[in-house]
Parts: structure tokens; C-alpha cells; sequence
């Protein structure tokens, strides 16, 4: 088994998922005959990843489960990184992966920790490749937008926009960047029309720049619909790509209602797209829950998310938790509130639920990491607690992943979350 990350802001911001690789482990020929130990190679292979390339170092560390740290390398995610620790033959390690991201005030600075649970040694590989595409500039103006009022109201705007907006007296400019070779896709309707209107370029290779009328523009007339369980408050979100890749979606639409409603109809073209990503937020209660889903059929039924926990002891030392149904890991969220210190910790734990239910280590691992920052645990509020559920394809070689961005996951696949924030 190998494993990867994928990293986006907390909550809606970074994504983690792992991927299938070897269990073979290799002999150290050179372990002394039965007086120490006999050692074997734990190699990690972590490609090259723009997406994490911070100004901090990141650095990997190896730990036991007592929760004490064996060894740590440094890592350069501009380029690829072989690391091998010799270790015990085991029936597991733990691997944890911390970043920092100073943020610009007012935004807090950002700790993080990625700990994957109970790694076999052997060959293993952290993470994917990926470098950022070539970035292409589009305008689209579109003539005769007036409502038969002269007004321009907001809700023209079906697609949100998919840009930035310049509104004149009768006409609209979106500007936007878009990846090399994708597509750009937007929607806008009028008070009185039955359906919004489209602008669609499948292949941009090439600035562009043009202008439309909007009574020339075709209609978006496929009906989408999606049901969410019974909530306080539901957030749709809804994504088209032609291809599936991490660049390649377009925002259909958003929507959001406080009402006690449970159902959500939209319209779009879904010929244009072959896949549809989208993430349904619905909270009840005190407690957040939110799926993302990436298929190809665009409408969606939520089924109620069977997970829940009760924080015990929320304080970093001896954090205790009490969890039910299946899941595949969580995130801790705290918050380094002293004067002049205004930090975010956030702690990842990914494994299988019988491995997380049983953590009794965890802390001193916590205390551990946070040695190298000067950080004391008593100095940290308890923010938020998160759950995690995949529900992945037999054939798939991913594993985990943390954020609900959506891009990360296979088609077919989904990621459930429920959390609460204190």
C-alpha cells in the first residue's frame, strides 16, 4: 500500500488522499547476526508538487506508537524526494508531514500536521505530481443585458458569474483566467425568460477576448435537481469539466437556503460537461455535515450521513473523543490565541477506525511536534473537530482524502465530513 495528500486551506481551502504501491519491505544485509535488531529499508517517494511549495521547509517524520519521533527529513516539493529510514521490522509506523503557512495579517499563520496511521515499511509514495498549468486570460462581453427596467440585478448572474464582473449601463464584462486547453462557461438570465442563457468556449488555447448579444445566446434549459436531508440551514455547489482533472471544472451554480427546504433545482446545458463535481453542505443542530461527489449525472440525492462523535476531553494533552459509525479519519483544529501569537494547529489523522479509535498515544505525539515551535499545549483553544468518510471505487488507488475541494476524488467517489466548530 502507498499513500499521497493533497493539500488545500482548512475546511473548503487544501485536499488529502493516498495511493496503492508495494508492501515489500527489503532486508538490511548489514544487521548484525541476531544481536541488534534486524533493520529494513521504509522509502518514501514524494514527487514533485507546486501546490505545496511554501517558503517554510516541510519536513517528514517517523514515529512509533508509543507516539515518540524515530527520525525526519526535510522535503523540497519543487522536486522529487526519495527518503529512506531504516526501521525495525513492524507492523506498522506512523508517517506525519508538517507544513507552515504565514499567512498575510489579518489571516493567522497556519501549522499543520498530516499524520498517515500504522504504515508498513516498505516502498511508498507521498502525494502526486503536479505542476500548475499555463494560465490563459478570457473577457467575454455581453450586449443587451439591461432588464426592461435598464437595471442589471444580481441574480442575471445565474453562474455566479465564473469571474470577475464589470457591469455598464446595458452590457456585462466577465474576465477570468482559465488553465491552457480548458474550457470557459458561462450563465446569465433575465426576470421573465423560462431558462438562463450560455456562453460557452470548450477549447481556449489563446487569450480571448469577444462579445455577444445576449438575446443571441443559447438556452441552458437541462434540469438538475438534488434533495439533501432534513436541516437548519443547505449549501449547493456545482461544478462541470470535460475532462477530470484538477483544472478542469466550471462553476454551473451555487445556492444556499435557511428555510427548513430540502430540494434544489437548477438549469444548464449538461452536454457541454462530462462530469459534474458537487459538494452539498447542510448543518442540523450544533453539527456540520457536508458530501462531495464527483459523477456523471448531474442531479444528486443526499442520504443522511451516518457518522457522529462526542468530544470528551477537547484539551490537546489528553484529547479524548468518542466516535460512531465508519470513517477514515479526522482533523483536530486548534487555536494559539496569546498575545502576538495568532496561530492555527491543525492535526490530521488518517487510518482505518479501529486504528483511530485506539490513539492512546496521540498526545505525546502532539507534544512532541509541537516542541519545535515552542508551543505549549496549555496555550491552545479547542476550535473544531472533523470526521471523514470515503466511499472510493474498488479500483481506485486512492485512499484519503481531507478537504472537500472536490477535484481530488475519482469519479464515482465521494467524501463525507461532519464537524463542529467550538
Amino acid at each position: 500500500m502507498s499513500f499521497s495528500r493533497y493539500f488545500l486551506l482548512f475546511f473548503f481551502l487544501p485536499i488529502f488522499f493516498l495511493s496503492s504501491c508495494s508492501k515489500d519491505s527489503i532486508e538490511d544485509d548489514s544487521a548484525d547476526d541476531g544481536e541488534n535488531p534486524e533493520l529494513v529499508e521504509f522509502v518514501l517517494t514524494i514527487p514533485k508538487d507546486e501546490r505545496n511549495i511554501l517558503e517554510n521547509t516541510s519536513i517528514i517524520y517517523l514515529s512509533n506508537h508509543s507516539g515518540e519521533i524515530l527520525d525526519s527529513a526535510e522535503i523540497d516539493y519543487s522536486q522529487e524526494n526519495i527518503i529512506t529510514f531504516m526501521v525495525e521490522e513492524s507492523n506498522g509506523y506512523d508517517i506525519t508531514i508538517r507544513q507552515i503557512d504565514e499567512l498575510v495579517p489579518p489571516f493567522p499563520d497556519m501549522y499543520t500536521w498530516i499524520t498517515y496511521t500504522n504504515i508498513v515499511p516498505g516502498a511508498h509514495t507521498i502525494g502526486e505530481f503536479f505542476e500548475y498549468p499555463d494560465p490563459v486570460d478570457v473577457s467575454v462581453i455581453v450586449n443587451n443585458a439591461a432588464d426592461s427596467l435598464g437595471n442589471i440585478p444580481f441574480s442575471f448572474f445565474y453562474s455566479n458569474s465564473n469571474g470577475i464582473i464589470n457591469i455598464g449601463s446595458d452590457s456585462v464584462e466577465i474576465s477570468w483566467t482559465v488553465a491552457l486547453n480548458d474550457g470557459f462557461y458561462s450563465a446569465f438570465k433575465k426576470v421573465g425568460e423560462p431558462y438562463p442563457r450560455f456562453f460557452w468556449h470548450e477549447n481556449v488555447t489563446e487569450p480571448l477576448e469577444t462579445t455577444v448579444d445576449f438575446q443571441a445566446l443559447p438556452f441552458a434549459d437541462d434540469l438538475i435537481t438534488f434533495e439533501v436531508p432534513s436541516n437548519d440551514y443547505f449549501s449547493v455547489r456545482i461544478l462541470g469539466s470535460k475532462t477530470n482533472s484538477y483544472f478542469s471544472s466550471d462553476l454551473i451554480q451555487t445556492y444556499s437556503a435557511s428555510d427548513g427546504s430540502t430540494y434544489f433545482e437548477a438549469y444548464t446545458k449538461t452536454s457541454l460537461f462530462d462530469y459534474f463535481t458537487t459538494t452539498i453542505s447542510y448543518s442540523r443542530g450544533d453539527k456540520n455535515y457536508a458530501i462531495s461527489k464527483k459523477s456523471e449525472i448531474a442531479s444528486m440525492t443526499v442520504d443522511e450521513i451516518i457518522m457522529d462523535f462526542e468530544i470528551i476531553n477537547p484539551t490537546p494533552s489528553s484529547f479524548d473523543v468518542s466516535t460512531s459509525g465508519n470513517y477514515d479519519g479526522y482533523t483536530l483544529l486548534y487555536k494559539n490565541e496569546l498575545e502576538g501569537a495568532d496561530i492555527n494547529v491543525s492535526h490530521n489523522i488518517l487510518g482505518n477506525a479501529d486504528d483511530l479509535n485506539t490513539l492512546d498515544y496521540l498526545d505525546t505525539l502532539q507534544n512532541e511536534l509541537m516542541e519545535e515551535f515552542s508551543i505549549s499545549s496549555s496555550d491552545l483553544n479547542f476550535k473544531a473537530f472533523k470526521m471523514i468518510d470515503l466511499d472510493l471505487n474498488s479500483s481506485s488507488e486512492n485512499y484519503v482524502q481531507f478537504y472537500l475541494d472536490g477535484s481530488g476524488i475519482g469519479v464515482g467517489e465521494a467524501v463525507r465530513v461532519v464537524s463542529e466548530f467550538y
